[in-house]
């Protein structure tokens, strides 16, 4: 920023600067307006209304450059005559069509008051625009002496005090004005920025410049928790600094103090930074406040304005200015978390649909030749992936193996695990006829890689042996398989000879035959069926499955009816609840011959 002052050789006391195209810069040249034209004789009140006309014309001409325009200087002048002044700013602007007479716009309107408060401020206002550089002329009668006459006489002491008093309040209210609408400018703007560049870092480095000038500090620091809330970690300063992190539970720290609070946290020569606080590592801080960045319950961080000297506390409206300011920081931040865990949500929601995808591709697309046997199967996951899977799988020209297991858990881990089971399975069909041995023998091979992360997995193994009419099944802790023959009372069940597969490293499983008459069913299931709830919290259950397979062991219906049977029955239990578990299950029939 340049400036000459002259008032020399018959010239009029004048000023000549220029400031940069920003808001901070136009709030340090109103300064020197001030301290000009009260140099010059102007009342505490005179002044006070032609600063804030100077702001409100050079913050319009900032608010309205554009492209190369915010890079040119604001020029201002100030001309001390001798019954007025007259304030020049110059801009590079568009320009405007300058009101007759503004009028106060509506509450819900976001321009026009500052042409009023201009237009309220001077006696008169005019604007001249021309090509490339425009000019706001603003007029203001003053009531300082014709040269050569001597002082006003002394007031009265009574009548001093309160002219005193009433231009120490218009000065506070003057200053409160310009810091509001200082800060919701830059509120405009930064909504402005933000939606054109979504770039948080440089929003916060922008907001931190500007929060660092209205406040008149000499240092502005932002720090953010990470996920878990323990952490605090520098994220921006202004002007920029390292700092080392900062844990919750660090007494010397005002951050934390602030941040586990929920308050303000101020500091001062009466007050000062404990020896180990991190924010000396900024050197000589006189004084600040710490203030809790905070969105609803969210917190989200701290922030902290300081001065290196300590006799020029902060005002309320500066107090105020950090507040809104840092509240309108946190949206932002909290914005930006949300888009980014939504991002991470469609990510893992597509990983979740190829998952699924690949799953689906591993059930068995079409049953193997099983006459004069009928198949249905059903496997439908609770989530877009599950533990849950059944195989058929053909046996020569002899017979099928069926294989229905159920991993522990849900999801991708499950899903995994089930798969790698599936391969290592279809690996040895040296065993298929020979369902104990197979499981035996699996058990073995997957041991390690399921006791690694902990989890294991119930199967049930079924041979049929097409020509035989006969089944052979062994369990690995897995759900009875039920057999019916019509004309017989009750189910056959065949219960689980072992353990779980990956529960111990050797296991020897045990393998049951039984011979199918014609009119025979069998249902091999998981615990999703028997453990489905309805809206009461009811489980299915083991017993009344049985109870729904035993009733139709007289009905001659193939695979497929039966199914469909089931899955009516399983809908109308649940009644339109959500399945918290997979539910799979393998309906056999023996059709007539």
């Amino acid at each position: 920023m340049t400036h000459a002052v002259e008032s020399h050789g018959g010239v009029l006391p004048s000023l000549r600067l220029e400031c940069a195209c920003d808001f901070a810069a136009v709030r340090a040249a109103s300064l020197e307006v001030r301290e000009f034209l009260l140099g010059r004789g102007l009342s505490e009140n005179e002044v006070a209304g032609l600063e804030l006309a100077v702001v409100e014309g050079a913050n319009n001409a900032v608010e309205h450059s554009f492209g190369a325009a915010c890079e040119l200087p604001i020029r201002i002048e100030a001309t001390v005559g001798q019954h007025d002044v007259e304030l020049r700013i110059a801009d590079h602007t568009p320009g405007f069509d300058w009101p007759e007479q503004a009028e106060l716009p509506d509450d819900d309107s976001e321009s026009g008051r500052g042409l009023f408060l201009i237009q309220a401020l001077v006696d008169r206002a005019s604007y001249l625009r021309g090509r490339g550089e425009n000019s706001l002329v603003l007029t203001k009668a003053h009531n300082l002496p014709p040269s050569g006459q001597p002082p006003e006489t002394a007031k009265e002491p009574a009548l001093e005090a309160r002219i005193t008093e009433l231009e120490c309040s218009l000065e506070g209210m003057t200053e409160e004005l310009m810091c509001n609408y200082e800060t919701l400018t830059s509120i405009f703007r930064y909504s402005a920025d933000l939606a054109s560049s979504q770039d948080l870092g440089q929003f916060a480095e922008r907001l931190l410049r500007d929060m660092r000038a209205l406040a008149e500090a000499d240092f502005v620091f932002l720090r953010l928790f990470d996920s878990d809330l323990k952490v605090l970690r520098a994220y921006r300063a202004a002007p920029p600094l390292d700092l080392a992190e900062i844990r919750l539970d660090d007494a010397a720290s005002i951050e934390a103090e602030s941040a586990s609070a929920l308050r303000d946290v101020w500091f001062d020569p009466a007050h000062p930074l404990a020896e180990k606080d991190p924010l000396r590592l900024a050197g000589g801080l006189g004084l600040g406040v710490c203030h809790p960045l905070a969105l609803g319950e969210q917190l989200l961080g701290t922030i902290t304005v300081a001065r290196m000297v300590s006799d020029k506390p902060l005002s309320a409206s500066q107090v105020n200015v950090l507040h809104t300011l840092a509240d309108f920081l946190a949206v932002q931040i909290a914005h930006e978390r949300y888009l980014k865990e939504r991002t991470k949500v469609q990510l893992v929601r597509r990983e979740l649909e190829i998952a699924a995808a690949i799953q689906r591709s591993l059930l068995p697309t079409q049953i193997p030749d099983a006459r004069p046997f009928s198949v249905a199967t059903c496997c439908e996951s609770a989530e877009d992936v599950g533990g849950d899977f059944l195989d058929a799988i053909p046996v020569d020209d002899a017979g099928v193996l069926f294989v229905i297991a159920d991993v522990m858990g849900k999801g991708i881990p499950a899903a995994l695990l089930a798969a790698i089971l599936r391969s290592t399975v279809r690996s040895l069909p040296q065993h298929f006829a020979n369902p104990a041995l197979l499981l035996s023998t699996v058990n073995r091979i997957l041991y390690d890689d399921f006791s690694r992360v902990d989890m294991f997995s119930t199967a049930l193994v079924v041979y049929l042996d097409r020509a035989g009419s006969r089944l052979v099944a062994a369990s690995a802790g897995h759900c009875p398989l039920l057999i019916a023959h019509p004309g017989e009372p009750g189910l056959h069940r065949i219960e689980a000879s072992g353990p779980p597969l990956g529960v111990m490293p050797e296991v020897g499983y045990f393998a049951e035959m039984v011979s199918l008459r014609r009119g025979a069913r069998a249902l091999l299931y998981t615990d999703g069926v028997t453990e489905l709830t309805n809206e009461a919290g009811e489980m299915f259950t083991e017993a009344r499955l049985s109870d729904w397979f035993a009733e139709r062991r007289h009905i001659g219906l193939c695979a497929a009816s039966l199914k469909s049977l089931l899955k009516e029955e399983l809908a109308r239990f649940q009644r339109g609840q959500q399945p918290r578990d997979d539910q799979t299950f393998i309906l056999l029939t023996q059709d007539a011959l």
